[in-house]
This record gives C-alpha cells, structure tokens and sequence, in this order.
C-alpha cells in the first residue's frame, strides 16, 4: 500500500462516502477523492478530528468539493476531497491569496483582519478565511453551490473549534 494513500494512515479515520446525489458529482477531470486526507503533521496525535471536521463541512454544504487547513505559510495540515499533490498546489493559492489580502488590508482596510477571500470562476468558486492565529480554511465548489452558505458554515466552523485549527507560527532558521 502506497504510503500516500490515506487507508494507510489510521490517524485520518475512516473514509467517507461520496454523496449520492448526481447533482453534486464534480467535473470528470476535476480531482476528487473521496476519502479525507490526512498529511503530516507534527501534532497529529493531539488533533484526531481535523479530517471529521473538514469531511462535516463538505458534507453540509451543497456542492462543495473540497475542504484543507493550511498554514498561512502555505502549508497543508488537513485536507478533503483532494489528492495530495492538488492539495499542496491549492494550499499555495490559497496562501498567495489571503497574503495580498492581508497586504491590502493594511494599506486600504486600515488594517483590518481579513476575514475572507472568495474567487469565483465560470464554473468553480474557492472561498479562504481565517482560521485562527497562523491558520487558514480554503473550500472549493462547483459554481451551484451558495457563496453565502459556504462562507457561513467556514464561519462556524472556525467558530467552534478555533484552538484545533490554530497553527503555531514557524521561525525562520538561526531564530
């Protein structure tokens, strides 16, 4: 069994079923797992719950895809309906875009936090939010689904489980 696969990591828990629901089926070419994934994390034994957590969120809103944790330097903690390649390709972009948002925050926003960044293409939509200190959420949905709903249930979600999804800030070497 390849190492990357998540059925060989009994911290990710166990595997949920895609929905039934042939409305909610993604592109053919859009990469899709449905079991959680759960990447490399060095407080992985102290935080069991962040792939129920993300599969939840999925699950609730309709037509959403994907859910991943990530740093806000980038890197996966936990992600959703997403191979692990795509999942640290999304994690980038994700990043990338809460860092302008942040950027433009402080010039134009008198430097509020932000709260969230949504993209929306012809047929997708991925909606990034804070997730705590160091942390970010990121779904990804087809163009069905609500904006509106997604980013309130991301809101609840961070809401409740605040101090799980939080990422202590890594220094740079020699510090």
């Amino acid at each position: 069994m390849d190492s990357d696969d998540p059925a060989s990591d009994p911290a990710s828990g166990p595997a949920s079923e895609p929905r039934n629901d042939p409305g909610n089926d993604p592109p053919a070419d859009a990469p899709h797992r449905s079991a959680t994934e759960r990447l490399p994390d060095s407080s992985a034994e102290q935080r069991p719950d962040l792939g129920r957590l993300l599969t939840g969120l999925v699950e609730r809103v309709p037509h959403a895809r994907s859910a991943l944790l990530l740093s806000i330097d980038g890197l996966v903690r936990a992600a959703h309906g997403l191979d692990r390649e795509t999942a640290e390709q999304l994690a980038a972009l994700a990043s990338g875009l809460h860092a302008l948002a942040r950027g433009a925050g402080a010039r134009f926003a008198e430097g509020g936090r932000v709260r969230q960044v949504v993209v929306e293409w012809e047929s997708a939509l991925l909606t990034v939010c804070t997730a705590g200190t160091g942390a970010c959420l990121a779904a990804l949905a087809d163009r069905r689904a609500d904006v509106a709903v997604l980013g309130y249930e991301m809101t609840l979600l961070v809401r409740s489980v605040r101090s799980v999804l939080e990422t202590p800030l890594r220094l740079p070497a020699g510090r």
